[in-house]
């Protein structure tokens, strides 16, 4: 399966002048948590996330007045916080593709261009969707066919052992990681 089956086609964007708060306030209204970041000639610039506007704002725990921090997120925009280094993918790369970019990346969404024109948006909310509809619809309409080989209702797993991630957690809540063979004795 390709991108362009499961995008976002016309994904809502901003301009670089946009306010923090009013990029926030579209977030919140629209549920979404990437927004493309386009210039006047309608070019992609950049990128913002929930968690960049989350970092641009107040602490909870600051000194600032209410007034002091409405003033001066009012003052701030997308352009001094969003990412410029854009990683953009094509409308037609495999699902599988984009999936292994978001994953090697850690990003959660990627801008499909068609030349320099934003297209559509993919989300790890899209891939999920796609692989969910892959065990409810059985392996015709598998989105990852080679990572997943489904029979009605289940998975397939190889007749290998596979690694398995185990993690600790010490009484400070830091975690620490280990990988052991699957169904080893403890």
């Amino acid at each position: 399966m390709l991108v362009k089956e499961r995008m976002t086609r016309n994904p809502l964007s901003i301009k670089p002048d946009t306010g923090v708060s009013e990029a926030q306030t579209m977030m919140k209204r629209e549920k979404i948590h990437h927004l493309p970041v386009l210039d006047k000639d309608e070019k992609l610039v950049g990128i913002v996330t929930e968690k960049d506007l989350l970092y641009a704002s107040p602490s909870v725990a600051t000194t600032l007045s209410v007034y002091e921090m409405t003033s001066l997120l009012a003052k701030l925009h997308v352009d001094k916080v969003m990412t410029r280094d854009v990683v953009t993918i094509t409308e037609d790369v495999p699902l599988e593709e984009a999936a292994r970019i978001m994953a090697d990346r850690r990003i959660g969404g990627l801008p499909i261009m068609r030349g320099p024109t934003l297209v559509g948006m993919i989300t790890e909310s899209d891939l999920f969707a796609s692989s969910s509809s892959c065990s409810a619809r059985g392996r015709g309409a598998c989105a990852f066919p080679s990572r997943c080989r489904m029979k009605r209702g289940s998975l397939q797993g190889s007749p290998r052992r596979l690694p398995a991630r185990e993690a600790t957690s010490s009484r400070w809540g830091h975690f620490s990681a280990t990988t052991r063979e699957a169904g080893a004795a403890r």
